[in-house]
């Protein structure tokens, strides 16, 4: 089971996460040159650059924290939305989750996103059996702290 409402406002409501395209996230002075999907209603933002090329690829807010990321020497490819079928059922809340794809973003390596109630899942999917399996990510903490758990894991400590 996954929370299917949040709090906005002193009052339940569903969560949207319905990837709509809006002008790239920018930083002051610059000018928007790609567009970036994102969700539509939840206690958090996320942020898919509709490119893979650039430095903002993908970001995650809540509570006034940033986290950013992106891939060196990815090729530059154009996400692909994942329609979502009406299955019928009234009580569904199909607009709950989201799935992006990036196909080729690496020699056949596919990469996909997730969006959900619980936040982000991402998938690197390898194609064959002799593509690269050694990927480099630059990180952007805002406020936050990385730790070192072991030599597979770190975790993103938020300020108490």
């Amino acid at each position: 089971e996954v929370p299917v409402h949040f709090i906005q406002n002193g009052e339940w409501t569903d969560y949207d996460n319905t990837l709509v395209e809006v002008d790239a996230d920018t930083e002051d002075g610059e000018t928007a040159s790609n567009k970036d999907l994102k969700n539509t209603l939840a206690d958090y933002s996320v942020r898919l650059s509709k490119k893979t090329n650039g430095k903002k690829f993908v970001r995650i807010e809540k509570d006034g924290y940033r986290l950013s990321w992106y891939y060196t020497k990815a090729n530059k490819v154009t996400a692909q939305i994942t329609e979502i079928t009406d299955d019928g059922d009234k009580t569904t809340l199909e607009e709950l989750s989201s799935q992006v794809i990036y196909k080729n973003v690496y020699k056949d390596t596919d990469f996909e996103y997730i969006v959900g109630s619980e936040g982000l899942k991402e998938n690197i999917i390898l194609n064959s059996e002799d593509t690269q399996t050694e990927f480099v990510a630059e990180y952007k903490a805002s406020g936050l702290t990385p730790v070192q758990v072991n030599d597979k894991t770190i975790e993103i400590d938020m300020p108490r």
